[in-house]
């Protein structure tokens, strides 16, 4: 399908002038050169009483460009702006996690996720940041990643022998059909000192923690076993970072590693310990 370009207010007075002469629709679009559809339809769309009004029909088409623009859903009721306000700004949950709050309370969705994302980027919560909250600085600060786009690494981390990878993970935990998959992961404070260990049960979505005193290979792997102890214990699953190297260390079961250094996709592991970041390291130390 070729582009296709609005008539112009000057087309406009063009065909107001060469109706008026008498020419026919398709003699009107051979001079303009235009398809004699369009131009049959902008005269049905815009004639009132067998008269055709190039301004008139100007003002029609920008009304009508008006009502094609998506709607700004977010801002339509107000008490939910405010609302989502409240949750992003002072309460600092994250699109996802206002969505399904809103959903689970409404029982319905009046506003995804991907809304919020939009409406965050546009800047809709600026104003309301500076005026409700007396803070200046932009809303997509509060995102996670404070509005940038993740950065390719370069680091070398990673190269060790593992014992599994992740692909021999057993069905029932990849189904997450038992308690006693666990997924790994660290959660750091200030660079170079202490950091949080985090498991989180593929199953029961079960949350544990332990303080590790350096992000090094030994402390991480004293925390996992501190962390786990006593608790059912069928596989982890933790990232190839330099952290988890130990890995083998002191624990009687199957540990599985990921390909790469990356934190594992799509896990709930991520989600449970940013929550436990804001919780326990918002203006303080590990």
């Amino acid at each position: 399908m070729g582009q296709y370009n609005h008539i112009t207010l000057k087309e406009r007075e063009k065909i107001f002038f060469l109706k008026a002469t008498g020419l026919k629709g398709y003699q009107i679009a051979k001079k303009l050169g235009r398809h004699k559809t369009t131009i049959y339809r902008e005269l049905r769309r815009n004639t009132t009483s067998n008269e055709y009004s190039p301004s008139k029909a100007q003002e029609k088409y920008r009304e009508r460009r008006k009502e094609c623009h998506p709607k700004r859903k977010i801002l339509d009721d107000y008490s939910l702006f405010l609302k989502i306000s409240d949750m992003f700004l002072l309460y600092q949950w994250s699109p996802e996690e206002i969505a399904s709050r809103i959903k689970a309370e409404k029982g319905k969705s009046p506003v995804s996720r991907s809304t919020i994302y939009r409406a965050i980027y546009a800047g809709y919560f600026d104003e309301v940041r500076n005026v409700l909250y007396n803070k200046v600085r932009e809303g997509k600060k509060n995102l996670r990643r404070k509005g940038k786009k993740r950065k390719k690494s370069n680091d070398p981390r990673g190269v060790f022998p593992v014992s599994n990878e992740l692909s021999e993970r057993p069905a029932a935990a990849n189904n997450r059909e038992r308690i006693g998959d666990w997924e790994g992961d660290t959660v750091v404070g200030k660079k170079g000192k202490s950091c949080l260990v985090t498991y989180v049960d593929r199953k029961s979505r079960f949350l544990i923690c332990s303080k590790a005193a350096n992000k090094d290979a030994e402390c991480v792997n004293d925390a996992t076993i501190k962390c786990l102890k006593g608790c059912p214990l069928e596989s982890i699953t933790v990232d190839r970072g330099a952290e988890f190297k130990r890995h083998h260390r002191g624990l009687a079961c199957r540990i599985l590693l990921s390909k790469t250094i990356q934190p594992l996709g799509k896990r709930y592991e991520r989600k449970y310990e940013w929550t436990a970041q804001r919780i326990l390291s918002q203006g303080n130390r590990f």
